[in-house]
This record gives structure tokens, C-alpha cells and sequence, in this order.
């Protein structure tokens, strides 16, 4: 089994999340008042009918979805449509041919730049559109043709959370400015009683200074919430931390959902998984939300609840990882796909927000993460923090090296049914099963402490079960750690859940079953089917 992470990796959590405070507040203390201006000047832009169209590569690309739907479809009630378009399959041969002069374009690079994106940016300025580089080659030459800033930071991560923050802030003060400018309505001579009802644009300039606190008030708030995260959620992120290590190491493939921008963040999750980085090798991803043809076929004939279920249950394997994003914690697809994975013995992850809702409320996930804000764009920045820092924290562990021990260990396995056939050679082995929480709590302690164990379910392995009855005498609970054919420890700070070997019949292969009873000694008795 996965080995204990050699240093402290809460200290590890708690100071990624200081430096992108830090980087944050440097950044947005300068680009506040020209990124105040240039919202000014989009408001313009949209009102004389321009798009806002947004490219990037790889991870980059999903920046440029999640501004597309940002601003096509508002998180904030009453607020417009604006048209936006992500060009980013194929944007060198479609932007010449979609481009108007009103248009915005954006484009998205890593902190070194890409030759690419920065040709059509050069082509869109050629045309008159108002672009924004992200991050500038040279912020001087882009002057006055739209937005550009040099990168916050060279680590990528860090970089593309900082931007997140840009475009969200851009989309949020747009508005403002339409606030300021006339409705369009023809009041006549009583357009002095009612200046906002006016057929006359008003001037907005003053406001570009109070944007610009927006801004930067915006910026503190998830520099706020980060550290909120590393002062409440430092170990239940490591705790997550560890359960994906465990569950790559035995071949488990991360399957990621969410909706709208969190569907941005899963597939932003899915391709940094698939990148190597430092001393961790690629881990294997996929995002369900990076599938429109089975998104679209799905909600057409079964239903939006489905749209991740029926993924699901199509690629699901037990070693796998479920992780739901959502920002309310009830988006009913994500609460589906999470049930399911559940019955299936999938390890199961969400990141969250407001306090968690249905899905910690119902106790979904093995790992809840939650930011607690009820305000969605807060939200979305904070939980990019803390998946990159849990990738982070998995390069800093060595998980390259773990995975290829992981290979090994996986063809050493017994076939299910054996419980005995590695006792002989294993010291310590888990007794538990997937619906009982208090097994998932002793594994997760094992793996903190580094220690080495052999882990059988007996809720799918008969002979597994059939061992734990003789060790306990008769009486078997769950969680039961066993060392050297001895019962070391039952069940979890006092808390366990009891079997019934009723369903067993002498010499079957039928696992038991959790039950509802037990004595008060087990200080907590569940049942999760």
C-alpha cells in the first residue's frame, strides 16, 4: 500500500495557499484601475453589438469555456446574456473567419507565453478588436488595442488562478457600467428627470475609480477564503490528497463532473492530472463534462439528471475516483452520479460551496471540500486553489515513484475470494466495507501513519468475510484491523458497524450484510445501504 508523505503536508497546503495570497494581492493592488477601464470599454463594445471570443490551449482552453458561459449564461439573477464565444478547437482558422471589428478577443497562454494564441491576437488587433492578452509578451506594444499584463506568477498554476479572478471581475463590473448608460427608451423632454431612461449615453468615467475598488475588494474576499481553507481544511485536504494516491497506486482513474463553470474546472482538473509535473507522473483523468455529444444525447433522451450517471456507469471501475464540483452542493446530476459511485465502491470526493448542501447533508462523499461563501464566482476561484494545491501536494509526495509501486503491487493482488492468500506475507490486514463510513476513517488513519496493510471488503469477498467471522469469534464488525492473524483494533475511535452472517450459508460465496443493530459498546452503528 501507498507509503506516508515524507514532510508535513499540512505545513505544505497552508503555505501554497499563503503564496497565492500573496501574488493576488500584489497583482490586482496594480491591474485593478486598468482592468476597471477596459471593463469600461467592453461595456461599450457589447452595447454596439460586439462578441467577447475567448481561445486557449490545453488547460487554457477551459479558461476560455468558463468565460463563455459566464457570460452567456449569469449566475446572477437579472443580469444580461452577453454573447461570447470559446474558439478554441481549431481558433487559428475560425477566428479570421467569425471576426467582426466591434469584436473582444481574449486569449489565454501559459505564463511563458504561446506563439500561436499571441498571432491571433495580433491578427484580432489588425482587425480593430479589443483584445486581451493573458499574459502579455509586451504589455507596452499592446497599449491602447486592449488589456495585457505580464503573467502574476511563472508557476502555472498560480498564474491561471490569478486570471480566473481577471475575467470573473471583468464580468461582474461590465455590468456596472451598463447600470451607468442609458436603457435605450426615447423619454423626450423629460429625459433630465430620468438621465439612466435617456436616449443619451451618460458618462461613465467616475465610476472607474470605484470599479476598481470593486475589483480589488473582490480579490481580498478569495484571499479571505483561502485562508480560511488553510486555517478549517488543511486536513481533510490531505486526507483527499491521500485517498487519490491510494486509489492511482492501485490503477483507479479520477472520473470528474460538474456543471457550468464547474464543468470548466473538471475538464481544468482532468488535463493538469494527464500533464506531468515536477516529480509526478501523468494520473490518470477524464471529465464526464468534456463529452457534448453524450452531455447533449443524454439530457435529450433520458434527462439532465443522467447526463453523468449513464458516463458513469458505462467507465466506473472500483479503484476509481468520483469527484463532483459543484457550487450549491445539490446539483441534482452531480448528487446521481455521486449515489451511484457510491453503490459501485468508488472512492468519493466534491468540492463544494455555501455550507456543503444535499451532499453533505446526505454524506455523499467520502472528502467534502467546502468553501463557505454564497457567492458562486468566490467560490469557483477558491476550489481552483485547492484542486491545483492537491496536485501539488501529490508532485511533492512523489507520486511518479509511487504509481510505478503501485503497478507492482496491483499484480501481486489475490484474486477476490482469497482472503488468506497473502496473510502468510502481510503483517497487518483491514477488515471493512464501502458502506460502512467508519471503514473508509481507519484506512484514511493508516495511510496518515505510513502504515503498510492488505485491505479486504467483505461486502464483495465471501472468503474475506468468512475469515473475519472465526477472528471475532462469531461476532464481526467493521472495521477490524488484524495483525499477524490477531484482531488488533475494532473499529474506528470507538465507532463500527456490525454484520449479520445470516445471509452466509455453510461453504457459499454470499457476502453478509450491514446491519441496522449492535450493542451500545460499538458507540455508533450505521447502515448506509
Amino acid at each position: 500500500m501507498p507509503e506516508a508523505f515524507d514532510f508535513d503536508p499540512r505545513v505544505f497546503v497552508e503555505e501554497r495557499l499563503r503564496t497565492r495570497n500573496e501574488v493576488s494581492a500584489a497583482f490586482f493592488a496594480r491591474e485593478a484601475e486598468p482592468l476597471a477601464e477596459t471593463s469600461r470599454r467592453m461595456a461599450g463594445r457589447f452595447r454596439r453589438g460586439g462578441r467577447l471570443i475567448a481561445f486557449g490551449r490545453g488547460p487554457y482552453a477551459t479558461d476560455a469555456q468558463h468565460v463563455s458561459v459566464e457570460f452567456v449564461h449569469p449566475v446572477i439573477v437579472g443580469k444580461s446574456a452577453l454573447p461570447a464565444i470559446d474558439l478554441s478547437l481549431a481558433f487559428g482558422d475560425r477566428l479570421p473567419a467569425i471576426l467582426r471589428a466591434e469584436d473582444m478577443v481574449m486569449g489565454f497562454s501559459p505564463p511563458a507565453g504561446d506563439d500561436e494564441i499571441a498571432a491571433a491576437l495580433d491578427l484580432a488587433r489588425g482587425r480593430g478588436a479589443l483584445t486581451f492578452e493573458l499574459p502579455a509578451r509586451d504589455a507596452a506594444a499592446v497599449a491602447g488595442a486592449g488589456y495585457a499584463a505580464p503573467a502574476a506568477s511563472e508557476e502555472a498554476f498560480v498564474h491561471q488562478e490569478i486570471v480566473e479572478i481577471l475575467y470573473h471581475t471583468l464580468w461582474e463590473t461590465v455590468h456596472v457600467f451598463f447600470e451607468h448608460r442609458e436603457l435605450g427608451h426615447d423619454v423626450g423632454e423629460s429625459a433630465f428627470l430620468y438621465p439612466f431612461l435617456g436616449s443619451a449615453e451618460q458618462d461613465t468615467s467616475s465610476v472607474v475609480a470605484e470599479v476598481a475598488a470593486s475589483i480589488r475588494s473582490k480579490a481580498a474576499e478569495v484571499e479571505r477564503l483561502r485562508s480560511e481553507v488553510a486555517r478549517d481544511q488543511t486536513a481533510a485536504l490531505v486526507a483527499a490528497a491521500a485517498a487519490l494516491r491510494e486509489r492511482v497506486a492501485r490503477g483507479g482513474t479520477l472520473l470528474l463532473f460538474g456543471n457550468g463553470g464547474s464543468a470548466t474546472d473538471a475538464n481544468d482538473w482532468a488535463i493538469d492530472c494527464a500533464q506531468a509535473e515536477g516529480e509526478r507522473g501523468p494520473i490518470p483523468a477524464v471529465s464526464l463534462a468534456m463529452e457534448p455529444a453524450n452531455l447533449s444525447a443524454i439530457a435529450n433522451d433520458v434527462g439532465t439528471d443522467a447526463v453523468f450517471l449513464r458516463q458513469l456507469i458505462a467507465l466506473a471501475r472500483p479503484e476509481d475516483v468520483a469527484i463532483g464540483i459543484s457550487t450549491s452542493g445539490g446539483s441534482s446530476n452531480v448528487v446521481e452520479a455521486l449515489v451511484e459511485a457510491r453503490r459501485r465502491g468508488l472512492a468519493t470526493l466534491a468540492l463544494l460551496g455555501y455550507d456543503g448542501g444535499e451532499i453533505v447533508r446526505r454524506g455523499l462523499v467520502d472528502h467534502a471540500l467546502v468553501v463557505r461563501s454564497d457567492y458562486v464566482p468566490r467560490i469557483q476561484e477558491v476550489q481552483a486553489s485547492i484542486y491545483h494545491v492537491i496536485l501539488e501536494l501529490l508532485a511533492a509526495a512523489g507520486d511518479r515513484e509511487l504509481a510505478r509501486a503501485g503497478d507492482g503491487e496491483r499484480q501481486a493482488r489475490p484474486a477476490p475470494g482469497d482472503a488468506t492468500a497473502t496473510h502468510t506475507s502481510t503483517r497487518l490486514e483491514l477488515y471493512g466495507d464501502t458502506s460502512c463510513p467508519f471503514s473508509r476513517d481507519l484506512r484514511e488513519d493508516l495511510l496518515w501513519r505510513g502504515e503498510r496493510f492488505v485491505e479486504h471488503d467483505v461486502d464483495v469477498d465471501a472468503g474475506a468475510l468468512r475469515r473475519l467471522i472465526e477472528l471475532s469469534g462469531g461476532e464481526p464488525r467493521v472495521p477490524t484491523l488484524v495483525e499477524d492473524g490477531r484482531v488488533r483494533e475494532v473499529g474506528w475511535r470507538g465507532r463500527s458497524c456490525t454484520i449479520s452472517s445470516g445471509g452466509i450459508s455453510p461453504g457459499g460465496n454470499s457476502p453478509g450484510e450491514i446491519s441496522s443493530g449492535g450493542s451500545s459498546a460499538s458507540g455508533g452503528v450505521c447502515d448506509r445501504r
